[in-house]
């Protein structure tokens, strides 16, 4: 019964125990567990041990994209336009000295939003979360 709480609390997000961290640790795993009384005292080392065997890893995230685009044909449109841009970079350059500049953000470092809500981890399977975002209207433009 213990064993199953313990996995159930690492299958949470840590925000519903009012944790400011966004995965589980085993240490903020041992944590929680002894202070809902799951266990009076647990070792981190036996907290990643049910973890391993369980095949729950807390601490990893899978993303994937949704495409905004509903008509197949316009997202097959631009998928290849992108890659058209992508394949002939080096050959524009080279015939007339035209630049290709790829533009992305660090999405990690930003205040953002996620339209739909992570998919939770289970055995085998880490937390899935959705690459698309709501920018709110910030923007952010880094050139090395």
């Amino acid at each position: 019964m213990q064993i199953t709480q313990i996995l159930a609390t690492a299958c949470e997000k840590p925000e519903l125990s009012q944790r400011p961290i966004t995965h589980w640790t085993d240490r903020e795993l041992q944590e929680e567990v002894i202070k809902r009384g799951i266990a009076s005292s647990i070792s981190v080392s036996q907290v990643g041990r049910y973890l391993r065997q369980a095949v729950l890893q807390p601490h990893r995230q899978k993303m994937w994209i949704n495409t905004t685009e509903k008509d197949p044909v316009a997202f097959q449109q631009d998928v290849e336009l992108v890659c058209h841009t992508y394949q002939t970079a080096m050959e524009c350059f080279a015939r007339d000295g035209t630049r290709t500049v790829s533009v992305d953000e660090m999405t990690g470092l930003q205040a953002l939003e996620r339209p739909t809500p992570d998919i939770a981890m289970k055995p085998g399977q880490v937390v899935r979360r959705e690459f698309e975002y709501i920018r709110h209207g910030t923007t952010t433009v880094i050139g090395t």
